[in-house]
């Protein structure tokens, strides 16, 4: 029987829902025609309707070695990911999906249904509630507990069987420091080994502390100094603006549902809120920024690199990977806003509708670490800002809160905030575990094709500049 015929029975197989069948089929095209990307795509649909997700997922990888392209099967990871309720990445493989074929059936009806799971996100009655006092207020033990007790991955433990399975022998094309933007000359076997022998440490931690601080001063000033700007002549909103605009890009948005964001640089403010709520947005989405480039510039003393858009890009994947990692960043930026703002007016909106995740019961001990080693972020963070927001700033920004509400603070936001942090010897012990495991991640999870979306994302910031 030739390959068109095999091709037919197996479709014909699965038409009429004989899926085990079907596969045979496909895997005697294969046999004789390993570069066949169809076949592995549709190997792919039946080990999927077969619950052999595990195969089904490495099928649509090998049709996206040979084809990059292959719309159905971005789709079919799509599937998977979605079944294993990991949306994000699932909604990024649906659009690569479509920008393919645009009427891929399969790619629509994913989106469709992620969309109406986050409409739908309201947590039921019968749902567990999070008291989060209880979690901050029961912390117990010296300051120094051993990290290995805290820092739980909610993925699967990367084990050394499983990094040695890793294609790391390609070939290593590093010449110079600045040839880490291409993505072929940083998942090598030198490049992942460095990860484990040229760890940062506690000097260079403190160095890009530094590093980031100073640069900051210098373009506050020359921004200053370049427009002949007289500080005492301009509005405390304005100020803020000034720095922010000393770290990153700031641009004014009015629409959608979001206060503000921050994403590839680029901070984000609804231009229809108060003064008031845009400075407040402007701290809290600066220290996104602040958190990012620490986690960048680590990257580039372990790699010994300039700072490229790859490694922007590996760096915001590791900060995204897991929803620990996220609760972490959207508390140390809580926890940073709320230290310049006046008494009564924190908000912890966008964390509370993190900790949803979470089950309160089974991750608390989990949720506690995190928010310890948010807050020892949010410490090493305040002091950058602390060097521009001084104390007449903050009696302005505090004149122009009574200005913007007419309501009495709510003091509910205070209960959120921990005093508790761990040691800086540990802080940098969880920078290169956060990078080693984000690095592995996207090799062991073949997550490519989000960090690259992530550098375009980077590259067309720049060009628009």
């Amino acid at each position: 029987m030739d390959e068109k015929a095999l091709f037919k029975r197996g479709i014909e197989h699965i038409q009429s829902k004989n899926y085990a069948r079907a596969r045979d089929y496909f895997k005697k095209i294969l046999s004789n025609d390993k570069n066949n990307d169809s076949a592995w795509v549709l190997l792919g649909v039946c080990q999927t309707k077969l619950n052999d997700f595990e195969k089904a997922y490495m099928s649509f990888n090998m049709a996206l070695r040979i084809n990059n392209e292959h719309s159905f099967a971005w789709s079919g990871k799509a599937y998977l990911l979605f079944l294993a309720e990991k949306y994000d990445k699932s909604l990024i493989y649906c659009d690569l999906a479509l920008k393919y074929y645009p009427e891929n059936y399969e790619a629509l009806a994913v989106k469709k249904a992620i969309g109406d799971i986050q409409l739908d996100s309201r947590p039921s009655s019968n749902r567990n509630r999070f008291d989060i006092e209880n979690i901050l207020n029961s912390f117990s033990g010296p300051d120094d507990c051993d990290d290995e007790n805290y820092f739980i991955e909610e993925d699967e433990e990367y084990s050394t069987e499983k990094l040695n399975k890793l294609d790391l022998n390609k070939k290593d094309g590093f010449t110079t420091v600045s040839d880490l933007n291409e993505f072929e000359n940083i998942f090598t076997k030198k490049r992942i080994d460095l990860l484990k022998d040229n760890p940062l440490t506690v000097g260079e931690y403190e160095n890009i502390l530094s590093k980031i601080k100073n640069a900051g001063i210098k373009n506050f000033r020359e921004i200053v100094s370049e427009h002949d700007i007289n500080l005492s002549e301009i509005s405390i909103f304005k100020k803020v603006s000034l720095l922010a605009l000393a770290f990153t890009d700031v641009e004014y948005k009015n629409k959608g549902a979001e206060l503000g964001s921050y994403a590839f640089n680029v901070i984000r403010v609804d231009d229809r809120l108060d003064e008031s709520q845009q400075i407040s947005t402007l701290i809290h989405e600066l220290t996104h920024h602040i958190l990012n480039e620490i986690f960048t510039q680590s990257l580039m003393y372990i790699w010994n690199s300039d700072k490229t858009h790859a490694i922007e890009a590996i760096s915001i994947y590791c900060l995204s990977n897991t929803k620990s990692y996220k609760l972490m960043n959207e508390y140390c930026a809580h926890t940073v806003q709320g230290r310049f703002l006046p008494f009564g007016y924190q908000n912890y909106g966008s964390f509370n509708m993190l900790l949803k995740k979470f089950d309160s019961k089974k991750d608390k001990d989990r949720i506690k670490y995190y928010l310890r080693l948010a807050n020892s972020f949010a410490e090493d963070i305040i002091p950058i800002l602390e060097e521009f927001i001084s104390k007449s700033w903050r009696a302005e920004i505090k004149e122009q809160f009574k200005k913007d509400f007419t309501n009495p603070p709510n003091y509910d936001g205070i209960l959120l905030e921990t005093k508790k942090t761990v040691s800086v010897e540990k802080r940098v012990k969880n920078i290169n575990k956060i990078i080693s495991k984000g690095v592995f991640s996207i090799e062991i999870n073949d997550d490519i094709s989000i960090v690259r979306k992530y550098k375009r994302e980077y590259e067309s910031h720049d060009r628009r500049e």
